[in-house]
């Protein structure tokens, strides 16, 4: 670099940048814009390098957004299958007086389907139950702020929910793991559901971040 830099029709020497702590930060400021403007291919560079990780960061946060409401959809269609088989278990035991070991259990099974399920859409949506003691009382950027930490503290507890249904489901497939009833089902379909839809979770947290960090730069990833 030259010893002048020339900006805004100030000259920037080093007996200009020894005056005040102030105005030597503008000449450093003014020299690396005379740098970045010297050689323009870097500028681009930097342009596009940018514009391929927010390209990334969009097809991510569509991609697991779109699995997360797809999935959440059809969980929501599940509490009428598991309202089905109530009934029907009702009307076998008390009025046919045939009653079938199986409503219950499986009833129970797709309780937890739903709310595994369910768990990506509800973080995407942020529709989870929290109490706002101070949150309602920040600014935007503070919400923001906070968003930010809790759901990284989220991605931690699932990180740990991961490990513990990897190993359950390890056991079971090893075990040949049946629950302990007249029907005696077998846990594996349910506890591989369990792992399917933590994996999703931890994916929809780390799109929420990617929203978070992209708001507090002013852009949008959606």
């Amino acid at each position: 670099l030259n010893s002048k830099s020339r900006a805004n029709g100030i000259v920037c020497d080093d007996v200009f940048a020894e005056r005040t702590i102030g105005k030597s930060i503008m000449c450093e400021l003014m020299r690396a814009h005379d740098a970045l403007a010297a050689n323009p291919e870097k500028i681009r560079g930097l342009q596009n390098g940018d514009y391929r990780m927010q390209n990334v960061m969009r097809s991510y946060v569509r991609l697991v957004d779109g699995a997360a409401q797809y999935v959440g959809i059809v969980a929501m269609y599940l509490i009428f299958l598991m309202v089905g088989v109530l009934l029907l278990d009702a009307i076998t035991r008390n009025i046919i007086d045939i009653p079938l070991h199986w409503c219950v259990e499986f009833a129970q099974f797709t309780l937890a389907a739903y709310y595994f399920m369910g768990g990506a859409m509800t973080i995407k949506d942020g529709d989870h139950v929290r109490m706002d003691l101070f949150y309602e009382r920040l600014s935007h950027r503070g919400k923001t702020l906070m968003d930010l930490v809790t759901i990284s503290c989220l991605l931690f507890y699932l990180s740990v929910l991961l490990y513990g249904s990897i190993s359950s489901l390890d056991y079971a497939i090893d075990t040949n793991e049946t629950r302990f009833s007249m029907w005696n089902p077998s846990m594996i379909p349910i506890k591989s559901l369990m792992v399917a839809c933590i994996v999703l979770m931890i994916l929809q947290t780390i799109s929420q971040i990617f929203k978070h960090i992209n708001d507090l730069r002013g852009e949008a990833v959606q």
